[in-house]
């Protein structure tokens, strides 16, 4: 994907020996300095299930934010060594900039009502995909990780919020039984 780009796999972030939390993958590009944290979300099929997804989402979205934060605490105390040294990096590498990135299996829509800084993005995995190919169709390759994070914010975290357009009620009948589809309004 990206010639240069060193990855780790299953980071722990601590401070002072206790494990804060965990980074699935850190991405390093030591061309243009560009370290990036992901954080990957195997959410499980909720079928046709829609109580299960609902009552999912507000779990998947405070593990996300709680993620966010604990890293950007722990971002906000390290130096460039402490940086090197979590992440295995060689020991000349040149951080010029950290971004974290959620990667959600089915859905990543809950982030969007959440605050974010311009150092992070989220993504399904598709969305993921779709980005490199965006890049590609753009240039004739995956040229930077920051690049494909550009990518990603410009068209998943700075979309427009998407409604569904509104639905007059139904009525239907089947047999003796009698019954109408209402669309819920928030």
């Amino acid at each position: 994907m990206f010639p240069d780009v060193l990855c780790r796999t299953n980071i722990k972030l601590r401070h002072r020996g206790r494990v804060l939390t965990d980074v699935d993958l850190a991405a390093f590009d030591p061309i243009y300095g560009d370290l990036m944290l992901f954080q990957l979300k195997h959410q499980d099929t909720p079928g046709p299930d829609l109580k299960a997804e609902n009552s999912r989402m507000p779990r998947f979205l405070r593990e996300c934010t709680e993620w966010l934060d604990v890293v950007a605490d722990w971002l906000g105390t390290a130096d460039e060594t402490t940086l090197r040294n979590a992440f295995r990096l060689p020991r000349g590498a040149k951080i010029s900039r950290v971004r974290k990135l959620i990667v959600a299996r089915h859905h990543a829509y809950p982030l969007a009502g959440t605050s974010i800084d311009e150092n992070t993005a989220y993504a399904t995995w598709m969305q993921f995909y779709n980005a490199g190919q965006v890049m590609i169709a753009r240039q004739g390759n995956l040229r930077s990780m920051n690049g494909l994070y550009a990518i990603l914010r410009e068209h998943v975290v700075r979309a427009p919020v998407r409604h569904h357009h509104e639905v007059q009620p139904k009525r239907f009948r089947l047999h003796d039984l009698e019954y109408e589809i209402v669309q819920r309004k928030n």
